[in-house]
C-alpha cells in the first residue's frame, strides 16, 4: 500500500484534480495506492469529481480537518493558503503508517510515485529535494532561519518518516510557530528549522521547481549542491509549479505543457479555462498601480466602486499581491467576497503593507489620504495613482 497525502481548498480543486490524474496515469497496476486529501469542507460537486478519479488500484479519501485547525490563526501570507499547513497534522491523522508521501497540489507527476515512496531515507524525518535559490535566500535562510543554505529543502514533495515526525513533535511545534509568526515560505521554513540535520536529500528529479528556469536576468541561481538542476529539467519525474506564477495562467512558460497535456484529459479542463480566461474588458479601462506596490505584499483596497471592482478582479486573476480586506463606507455590498469588508476605523486591527486607494478622481483620493493619515497611517503606506489606462 502506497499512502499519499495532498491538501487543498475549494479554489485549488481543479488543479489538484489534474495533479491526481497525472499521478494515476503513471502508477503501476502491481501496487495499491491510497490517496488522502486534507481539506476543510469541499463542496459536494468538487468532492464528487475528485472521487470519480478513483481506479481499481487507486482509492481517494477526503479528510476534513476542520476540527483540528478550527480557531487557529495560521499565518501564511503571499500566495500560500492555509491548506499548506495541513501537512503538519500527518502524525495525528495517520499514526498507523510508518512512511507517507506528501505532495503539493501544483504539480504534474510523470513517474510512478511508488519509486519515490520506496526511497531509503534512513533514520531521517524527511526525504526531500533542495529548494530553488533566490538571491535573497543566501541571507534569509542562514540569518533568519538558522539553517545552512545547502540544506534548505522544498517542502512540496516529502517522504515522511511518520514515527520520527511524531517523536520530534514536528506537527505540534510547527503549528505553534505558524500561529505565532509569519514566515516567508510559511510551513516550508518551519519544517526546515525543526528537521535540520534529519533530512535525506533525494534525487532532484522528484521535485523540479519550474522557478529553476528563472533567475537574475534569466540566469538560474545554482550553488555547488544544486549542480544537477539544469539536467533535472530535461527529464523531471515531478514538475513542481512553485511561486505565484502558475501554468494555468501562464501557458507560454516552459514546462507548462506538461500541465496542459494532462489537464485536457480531465473533466476539470473547461473549469480551468473559464477561471483563467482574462476577459478583455477587465483591462480596458483601469489598471492596478503595479509599479507602486511590491509583489506578494498584504494590501487593503480602499473603495469598492467601479475602480475597486476592477482592481480586485485583476489581483484575483494574477495573484500579484494579497488583498486582505476591502475598506468601503457601504457596509453591505452585493458581491460575494472572500476577504473582510471593513470601515476606516477597522484598519488599525490589520497587519498590512499598503492601502491602495481605488478611485478615479485625484481630488477624492486626496481626501481619503487625509482621512487615513488622521488615523495614524503612514503616508508611505498609502498608494494612489491615476487608474485610467
Amino acid at each position: 500500500m502506497i499512502p499519499v497525502v495532498f491538501a487543498a481548498d475549494e479554489k485549488y480543486v481543479p488543479y489538484l484534480g489534474v495533479a491526481l490524474y497525472s499521478l494515476i496515469k503513471n502508477v503501476s497496476l502491481e501496487n495499491e495506492y491510497q490517496i488522502f486529501i486534507l481539506n476543510t469542507g469541499l463542496s459536494v460537486v468538487q468532492r464528487k469529481r475528485l472521487k470519480q478519479l478513483e481506479t481499481e488500484n487507486v482509492s481517494i479519501n477526503l479528510c476534513d480537518v476542520s476540527e483540528l485547525v478550527g480557531g487557529k490563526d495560521i499565518k501564511t501570507g503571499a500566495h500560500f493558503s492555509q491548506a499548506t499547513a495541513y501537512r503538519l497534522l500527518i502524525d495525528q491523522l495517520f499514526p498507523e503508517y510508518k512512511k507517507i508521501l506528501y505532495l503539493d497540489s501544483d504539480i504534474i507527476v510523470r513517474r510512478d510515485v511508488a519509486e519515490l515512496y520506496q526511497t531509503d531515507i534512513g533514520e531521517n524525518i524527511f526525504g526531500a529535494v533542495r529548494a530553488r535559490l533566490f538571491p535573497f535566500t543566501f541571507e534569509y535562510v542562514p540569518k533568519s532561519l538558522k539553517v545552512d543554505i545547502k540544506d534548505y529543502f522544498n517542502a512540496g514533495i516529502l517522504v515522511i518518516n511518520v514515527d520520527l515526525f511524531a517523536e520530534y513533535e514536528i506537527g505540534k511545534k510547527g503549528m505553534e510557530m505558524l500561529c505565532q509568526k509569519q514566515y516567508l515560505t510559511a510551513d516550508q521554513d518551519v519544517l526546515n528549522i525543526l528537521s535540520a540535520g534529519y533530512v535525506e536529500f533525494i534525487d532532484g528529479r522528484w521535485n523540479v521547481e519550474w522557478e529553476h528556469l528563472t533567475g537574475i536576468n534569466g540566469v538560474p541561481v545554482i550553488d555547488d549542491t544544486r549542480k544537477g538542476t539544469l539536467e533535472y529539467i530535461q527529464d523531471p519525474y515531478i514538475v513542481h509549479y512553485t511561486s505565484h506564477i502558475k501554468p494555468w495562467a501562464h501557458p507560454e512558460i516552459e514546462l507548462a505543457e506538461y500541465f496542459w497535456m494532462y489537464a485536457r484529459e480531465t473533466f476539470f479542463y473547461e473549469e480551468i479555462l473559464f477561471r483563467n480566461f482574462v476577459f478583455q474588458e477587465l483591462w480596458n479601462h483601469y489598471l492596478f498601480p503595479w509599479g507602486s506596490v511590491d509583489p506578494h505584499k498584504k494590501v487593503i483596497l480602499y473603495g469598492f466602486g467601479n475602480v475597486g471592482h476592477i482592481f480586485y478582479e485583476q489581483i484575483k486573476k494574477t495573484d500579484y499581491c494579497n488583498i486582505i480586506a476591502i475598506c468601503d463606507k457601504r457596509r453591505v455590498i452585493g458581491d460575494t467576497l472572500t476577504v473582510p469588508l471593513i470601515h476606516i476605523e477597522d484598519i488599525a486591527g490589520f497587519d498590512f503593507d499598503y492601502i491602495v486607494i481605488a478611485v478615479e478622481q485625484e481630488k477624492i483620493a486626496k481626501e481619503i489620504r487625509s482621512d487615513l493619515q488622521k488615523t495614524g497611517i503612514s503616508s508611505d503606506k498609502i498608494v494612489w495613482q491615476n487608474p485610467i489606462r
